[in-house]
C-alpha cells in the first residue's frame, strides 16, 4: 500500500505516468457467431489493476463536482 501510494504522489508530482500504466490491449469479441463485418464485434479494453485503481480516483472526484 505504502509503494502503491508513493507511486500515486509521483506521478501527481511530476505528471507522468508509467509506461506499464500505459500500456492496454485490445480484444475484439463476437457479437454474433461467424462475425463478419466489424458491427458484429465488440472491443474490450485490458488494463492493469493498479492503473484501474489510480484511474479511479480522478474519475470519482470528477463524478462527485459533476453531481452537485
Amino acid at each position: 500500500m505504502k509503494v502503491f501510494a508513493q507511486l500515486c504522489q509521483q506521478i501527481y508530482e511530476t505528471g507522468k505516468w508509467p509506461t506499464d500504466f500505459l500500456q492496454t490491449v485490445i480484444i475484439s469479441l463476437e457479437k454474433k457467431p461467424n462475425a463478419t463485418e466489424c458491427s458484429d464485434f465488440r472491443t474490450i479494453s485490458l488494463l492493469g489493476h493498479a492503473a484501474k485503481v489510480l484511474i479511479r480516483v480522478p474519475t470519482k472526484r470528477i463524478e462527485a463536482k459533476v453531481v452537485q
